[in-house]
C-alpha cells in the first residue's frame, strides 16, 4: 500500500523478536467505542491515514 502511493520500493525485514518501540497491545475492534460514543464515526481509512503521514513527512531529511 505504501509503495503504491510513494512510487518507491520499501526495504524492509521481519523479525519475530519485539523491537524496543513496538506496541505491546493494540485495539482490534471498535465495538465498545462505538457503543459508548454513538455519534463517533470513522473519518479516515488506513489508506488515507498513511497518505497523510507520508505527505506530512515530505521535505524532511529522512524521506527520500
Amino acid at each position: 500500500m505504501c509503495e503504491n502511493f510513494t512510487g518507491k520500493m520499501i526495504n524492509w525485514s521481519y523479525s519475530e523478536t519485539n523491537g524496543i518501540v513496538d506496541h505491546i497491545w493494540w485495539i482490534s475492534g471498535l465495538r465498545k467505542v462505538i457503543k459508548h460514543y454513538q455519534n463517533w464515526k470513522y473519518e479516515y481509512g488506513i489508506q488515507k491515514i498513511r497518505e497523510n503521514i507520508f505527505n506530512s513527512m515530505l521535505g524532511r531529511d529522512y524521506v527520500h
